[in-house]
């Protein structure tokens, strides 16, 4: 048993392990725990405090969150991540009741939104409720929205019919995106390489490997033919309350004789339906912009993606003759804001290299 306040990027859908600023999924922390102690594992006490409960919130801790509705969503994210990880027999959440805002005592002087009440007793809705329809269905999330089949087969759920599957061995990430049983399309990824002055365009067309992590999905996709051979790590979340899923490039490997020069790595959509398209929308002077891009059927249906990453130089939805273009591009060797200055991130034989930044939302309307 021990105690653990990690933190939540509610942007991935995904708890981190910041102890030590180890920034790692918080599931491999604990399998790494597990590992080594060979015992099923606890947490003795874990929370997230939010600042509009009117508390000072200075003393003690855990990561703070501006609003209740923020708070309940960090609490469901790393609930779902302990209960999602088979060597884990349950948690014990911190605390009941608020610490009061003048603090526990000099000695220690917490005042922060630890409770599931306030000091007048009364429950906070948000986290309480959640909670609530959390432990409702216990089996349910302990089994995840991440699913692994037999034959290599995998697939991601979503409470409001999200489902994404795919497999080891297909050309594309996943071959089937649909929601509530209708299908919107496909979804891979590909490098964009320079080649002296030339760009060569490379699809990822073979699955190498999938492994669940809890309540994450990651795939190792390749390419093997041409001016290089590559493989690139990708991260799937589970689907958050919005139904969004986020996926993260994580490493780029140089399988081939010579260096490559990766420009850019694209998220790639192809939709399943005819229909036109929503360009990226520019509104000026707005805090930390959305990038965006959607394409239309003409039933309704929008299969789209939009990230704040800084990294994202644009998302393009368009056609031509030769069909649908549904690109996302990110610059991995991106330091600045403006990233299209950036040269390729270059990798040598042999080698691999990690990825900062680079992640986008899937989203299904």
């Amino acid at each position: 048993t021990f105690n653990c306040y990690p933190h939540a990027d509610l942007d991935r859908n995904i708890a981190i392990n910041d102890a030590w600023s180890r920034r790692e999924l918080a599931y491999d922390a604990f399998k790494r725990t597990y590992d080594y102690a060979k015992k099923p594992l606890m947490i003795t006490e874990w929370s997230f405090p939010a600042l509009d409960s009117g508390l000072p919130c200075q003393h003690g801790a855990g990561q703070r969150f501006h609003t209740q509705a923020e708070r309940a969503a960090a609490s469901e994210l790393f609930a779902k991540t302990m209960l999602a990880a088979p060597f884990f027999i349950g948690y014990d959440y911190f605390m009941w009741v608020d610490e009061p805002a003048l603090g526990i005592s000099r000695a220690f002087p917490e005042d922060t939104n630890y409770g599931l009440v306030d000091n007048k007793g009364e429950a906070y809705p948000e986290i309480t409720s959640m909670f609530r329809r959390l432990h409702s269905d216990i089996p349910r999330w302990r089994k995840g929205c991440i699913e692994a089949q037999p034959g290599g087969r995998y697939a991601i759920r979503g409470e409001n019919g999200l489902l994404l599957e795919g497999g080891v061995g297909n050309g594309r990430v996943f071959s089937s995106v649909s929601l509530s049983g209708v299908r919107y399309g496909t979804f891979n990824v590909m490098l964009a390489i320079k080649n002296g002055s030339e760009t060569n365009w490379c699809d990822a067309d073979k699955v190498v490997s999938a492994e669940r992590k809890g309540n994450v999905l990651e795939v190792v996709s390749a390419h093997a033919s041409g001016v290089a051979s590559f493989e690139v790590a990708l991260r799937f979340s589970s689907p958050d309350p919005r139904g969004r899923v986020s996926v993260e490039a994580l490493q780029i490997s140089n399988k081939g004789p010579a260096p490559i020069a990766v420009d850019k790595v694209v998220f790639r959509e192809y939709p399943g339906f005819d229909g036109g398209y929503s360009p990226r929308r520019r509104i000026p002077n707005m805090w930390k912009p959305v990038n965006s891009a959607a394409w239309l059927s003409n039933e309704g249906r929008i299969y789209a993606a939009s990230t704040p990453s800084e990294a994202c130089t644009g998302m393009r939805y368009w056609s031509d003759g030769y069909g649908p273009h549904p690109d996302a591009f990110f610059k991995p060797a991106a330091k600045s804001r403006k990233p299209d200055a950036e040269p390729p991130l270059e990798i040598k034989p042999g080698r691999s290299v990690g990825l900062s930044g680079v992640w986008m939302h899937i989203e299904l309307h």
